[in-house]
């Protein structure tokens, strides 16, 4: 798998501060720090170990998103309770988890997708045999989907409760309070861009 996002990466030498605070952090909470960091425009936060590829190039590894719009807004404790709950998610292996079922939910979508277009054509006898592959794989990816959210919540809530440990249970909420308050004005913000980046 791999993302693609609007940001540059973060190097250590430029950005030390940035990089101290994180694996800081990380030491703090016994979880693998950040291979790559980068900062972005998106309002989210997040890690992962795929492929990321940015403004700068492409990276494999641990790699962690910074919003720099959030980061503004954010006081130093309510960013220790953020990137607390991220860097979690490394401790947990979670990332990790997710790299090995993506493969697995995006080829069993990919084929549900051929057989559809499959059974779109003309018609024919030859489409019936498709039926009930079509069938199963539906109800593989519906089962599948049932689950992995049931785990997310899990894991979720898991990263939370670590969160919690280094930065207060307060932080970390009035943390979420801000992302969910500021989050949804991006859309708005990016039509924006769109539209004067559409007029020179």
């Amino acid at each position: 798998a791999t993302i693609t996002v609007v940001g540059k990466k973060l190097a250590g030498e430029k950005y030390p501060q940035v990089w101290q605070f994180v694996n800081r952090l990380a030491a703090q909470m016994g979880a693998q720090p950040p291979e790559t960091i980068v900062a972005g425009l998106e309002p989210n936060f997040y890690v992962t170990e795929a492929n990321v590829t940015c403004l700068d190039g492409k990276f494999t590894g641990r790699t962690m998103f910074l919003s720099l719009p959030l980061c503004r807004i954010l006081s130093l404790d309510e960013m220790k309770a953020i990137l607390g709950h991220e860097l979690a998610h490394y401790k947990g292996l979670d990332t990790r988890f997710s790299r090995q079922f993506y493969p697995i939910y995006r080829g069993a979508t990919q084929g549900f997708v051929n057989i559809s277009s499959g059974l779109s054509g003309n018609g024919g006898v030859g489409q019936v045999v498709l039926l009930p592959a079509l069938v199963t794989l539906g109800y593989f990816l519906a089962s599948f989907s049932v689950s992995e959210k049931a785990i997310s919540r899990k894991r979720e809530l898991v990263a939370d409760r670590e969160a919690s440990k280094v930065a207060n249970a307060r932080n970390l909420a009035t943390s979420l309070v801000k992302l969910h308050a500021f989050s949804h004005i991006w859309l708005a913000i990016r039509q924006e861009m769109k539209s004067v980046l559409g007029q020179g």
